[in-house]
Parts: C-alpha cells; structure tokens; sequence
C-alpha cells in the first residue's frame, strides 16, 4: 500500500478548513500560526492528530480518506447533471436500467466513416 502524502495535506487542509482553524486553536490551545503552518505545509505531528481529533476533526478521514461515517473522498466532484444522471438510474428498475445502458452504448458507437474520439 502506497501513502500519498500530497492527498493526506489535501485532506488535513479541508478538514481543518471545515472546523475553522479558530475554532481548532481555541478547542486544542494550539496557536492559529502553527495550524496555518500544518496548512501550508503539512507537516503535522503524528500525536497532534489525536488533539485534533478531539477538537472534532475527522482524523480518519485524514488518514484514509474515509471518514468516520463511512464516506469515502470523491476525488472528483461530481456535476449536478450527471448526479441527477445517476440519481434516475439508481430510480430505474432493472430492466430499465439494461434499456438505458444499451440506448447509451449505441450513441456511443462512433459513426461510419469517422474515428471515435
């Protein structure tokens, strides 16, 4: 298993972001400087992540990119459009769903005389 540490500062800056780091430095009584410091740099203390996750940052997520209710990091957030994409399959039944991929792989077919792509 590879640690991507560019994706775990990423993490530690959105969820120190969600609590507000005045609200993670009154919470712990670490300094706001040294917070932004994690921010911009990353370079956490590991027994620091258990005071943070006292101050209600979700460590796990940290870590893992699950968070502590069972939601995984999307990597890329997801359009409305195709969420409400996703939304009317997930509602379809199943033979409507079978409909709905086979319409999509026909349109998807390149047309004669040109290349896909």
């Amino acid at each position: 298993m590879s640690i991507n540490l560019e994706k775990i500062h990423a993490r530690l800056i959105s969820e120190l972001k969600r609590v507000g780091p005045l609200a993670v430095s009154k919470s712990t009584g670490i300094s706001r400087a040294t917070i932004y410091n994690w921010m911009e740099k990353g370079n956490i203390p590991l027994d620091k992540l258990v005071v943070l996750g006292a101050a209600g940052v979700d460590v796990a997520f940290i870590l893992t990119g699950m968070s502590t209710d069972g939601e995984v990091e999307i990597q890329n957030r997801i359009s409305p459009e195709k969420q409400k994409l996703i939304d009317t399959f997930d509602n379809m039944t199943p033979d409507q769903q079978r409909s709905f991929l086979e319409i999509g792989r026909f349109y998807t077919q390149p047309k004669p005389g040109k290349i896909a792509g």
